[in-house]
C-alpha cells in the first residue's frame, strides 16, 4: 500500500492528538527522512517537543536555519522551557542559546 505525505502527515498529528507520541516521533522521523521541508521539519520538532524531549527538538530546530514563523515559535519555546531566564529575542535564530549556562543575578 502507498500513503501519499498528506496521509503521512495526517497521521503523524493524529498520532500527536492521540498522545502516541513514539509513534508520532517514528513517523515523522521517516517523513523528515524523504523529504527535508521546513513542514516536515517543525512536524519532527513538535513530535519531540510534545513527547518530552524539548532539547531534542531545540537541537534540530538550531541546527536548521527556521524561516516559518512556526518554527521560530517553537525554537523560542524550547528556549524557554530549557531555561526560565532566556528571553524570546535570544531564541530567534539571531544568537546561540546556552540553555545550560548558570543563572547570575
Amino acid at each position: 500500500m502507498v500513503f501519499s505525505l498528506s496521509h503521512l502527515k495526517a497521521a503523524i498529528w493524529q498520532a500527536l492528538n492521540h498522545y502516541a507520541y513514539r509513534d508520532a516521533v517514528f513517523l515523522a522521523e521517516r517523513l523528515y527522512a524523504e523529504v527535508h521541508s521546513e513542514e516536515a521539519l517543525f512536524l519532527l520538532a513538535t513530535c519531540y517537543y510534545r513527547s518530552g524531549k524539548a532539547y531534542k527538538a531545540y537541537r534540530l530546530l538550531k541546527g536548521h536555519s527556521c524561516t516559518t514563523p512556526q518554527c521560530k515559535y517553537l525554537l523560542a519555546k524550547c528556549c524557554v522551557d530549557l531555561s526560565n531566564r532566556v528571553k524570546t529575542l535570544d531564541c530567534q535564530c539571531c544568537e546561540p542559546c546556552n540553555p545550560f549556562k548558570p543563572l547570575v543575578f
